[in-house]
C-alpha cells in the first residue's frame, strides 16, 4: 500500500530525483517537504531513498525526536557509515555503531578516527562543539571518500527541542559553507517549520525550495480504496462517502478502508454495504476515543 501512496506522489518524487541529479551535476537546491501529520512525508522519503543509486553520493536519513541530542548525533553517524559500507557492498545487514566504525577504519581511517573522537565526547562536551565536530566529520568523509552527502532530516522542527538553543542558526551556517552536502528536510509542523525556514535557514547560499503535501484528490483516493478493497466491491456512493469523511487524508483513508474490507470478508460479503461501513466507523471512532483518553 505504501507503494501505491508513494506512486500518487510521483510529482514530488520526480522533483526530488531532479534535485539529486542537479546536485550531482554541480547545482544545489535544498528542499523542504511540509505536510500535516501522517500525510505520507516519511513514505515519500523512504521511497526516494529506497531507489537511491546515485554514484558518488551517500545518503543520511535521520528522524529527529525531541530531547535526544546524543542519540541524534549517533543516528547521523550510524546512517552515514551504514550507507557508505552498504554502497561499497561491504555490508548486508544492520550492525551496531561501534562495529560500523571498526569496519570503516581500513577504507576511511581519518573518518573512523573522527567518529571515535566524537563518540568519546558525546556525553561530555558542549552541544555546539559536538555539532561542529559532526559537520567537520561530514566534510572529512567527503574529502576522504570522494563522495558527497545527501542529508535527510525528518521532522526537522524537533531540532529546536534538542537542548541546544542555537542549533538552527548554526545549521544555517553549515548549510551555506558545506556546498558538497544536499539537504532535504521534512516536517509535520508547518507553521514552526516555516518559521525556521524563513528565519535561521533563510540563506543567501543554500536556500530551501518548499513543497507542501496535500490530501489526495478524488482520483487518488479512489486508487487507494480500490487497491485495498481488491475483490470486495464498493459502490460509487460509498466510495464517495469514504473520501468525503476522511477528506482524502491517506492515513485515515487507508485505516477505514482496510477495516471495512476486513469486515466484509469476515461477514462473507462480496460487496461493502452501509451496515458494515457504519459498524466499522463506530469501532474505529471508539478505538480512537479510547486512545485519546489514555494519552
Amino acid at each position: 500500500m505504501d507503494n501505491v501512496i508513494a506512486s500518487l506522489r510521483k510529482e514530488i518524487l520526480d522533483l526530488l530525483h531532479k534535485r539529486l541529479s542537479d546536485f550531482r551535476d554541480g547545482y544545489r537546491q535544498n528542499v523542504a517537504i511540509l505536510g500535516e501529520e501522517l500525510i505520507g512525508k516519511t513514505t515519500v522519503l523512504k521511497k526516494f531513498l529506497d531507489g537511491f543509486k546515485e554514484e558518488g553520493l551517500t545518503p543520511i536519513y535521520v528522524e529527529i525526536f525531541p530531547h535526544e541530542y546524543p542519540l541524534f548525533l549517533k543516528r547521523c553517524l550510524n546512517s552515514l557509515l551504514f550507507n557508505y559500507l552498504k554502497g561499497a557492498q561491504l555490508l548486508s545487514s544492520r550492525e551496531t555503531l561501534d562495529i560500523l566504525v571498526k569496519r570503516t577504519k581500513d577504507l576511511l581511517p581519518q573518518t573512523a578516527a573522527a567518529a571515535e573522537s566524537l563518540l568519546r565526547k558525546i556525553d561530555k562536551d558542549r552541544p555546539e562543539r559536538l555539532f561542529s565536530e559532526l559537520f567537520n566529520l561530514f566534510e572529512l568523509f567527503t574529502s576522504e571518500s570522494q563522495r558527497r552527502i545527501v542529508i535527510v532530516f525528518d521532522e526537522f522542527h524537533h531540532l529546536k527541542k534538542l537542548g541546544y538553543d542555537d542549533i538552527c542558526s548554526d545549521l544555517g551556517k553549515k548549510i551555506m559553507l558545506q556546498k558538497n552536502t544536499l539537504f532535504i528536510f521534512a516536517s509535520s509542523h508547518k507553521a514552526l517549520a516555516k518559521d525556521i525556514l524563513l528565519g535561521d535557514l533563510s540563506l543567501l547560499f543554500g536556500n530551501f525550495e518548499t513543497l507542501e503535501l496535500e490530501n489526495f484528490t478524488g482520483p487518488g483516493s479512489e486508487q487507494i480504496i480500490e487497491k485495498i478493497f481488491g475483490d470486495v466491491a464498493i459502490s460509487k456512493d460509498l466510495m464517495g462517502f469514504l473520501i468525503h469523511f476522511t477528506g482524502g487524508h491517506p492515513f485515515y483513508l487507508k485505516i477505514l478502508s482496510e477495516e471495512a474490507a476486513v469486515a466484509c470478508r469476515a461477514a462473507q460479503q462480496k460487496t461493502l454495504n452501509a451496515d458494515i461501513l457504519i459498524r466499522t466507523l463506530e469501532k474505529l471512532l471508539h478505538a480512537f476515543g479510547d486512545a485519546a483518553l489514555h494519552r
